[in-house]
């Protein structure tokens, strides 16, 4: 998922479902939070979300992977601040 929203960065479609996917992979699932985190998932939702900041779809499914990314994870909130997520 985060190679292919690197990969396609400019493709507000493949951003939106890429957000999508890592909101789906990280919602209650605290390993899958490390994982996407480790992956470069923060960074890539964040680039997502700046290289398309009038697409509302992009914009909501981002704020939402960005917030299941964070729950309970100190770590993960340190590095969405880092990425410029904030």
């Amino acid at each position: 998922i985060v190679a292919g929203m690197g990969s396609h960065l400019g493709e507000s479609g493949v951003q939106r479902e890429g957000c999508g996917a890592l909101r789906n992979i990280t919602a209650d699932n605290a390993a899958n939070r490390v994982r996407v985190s480790d992956a470069g998932g923060i960074e890539a939702i964040v680039a997502g979300m700046g290289s398309h900041l009038g697409v509302s779809g992009v914009q909501a499914y981002g704020c939402c992977a960005l917030w299941n990314i964070t729950d309970d994870n100190a770590a993960n909130c340190v590095r969405v601040s880092e990425a410029g997520g904030i």
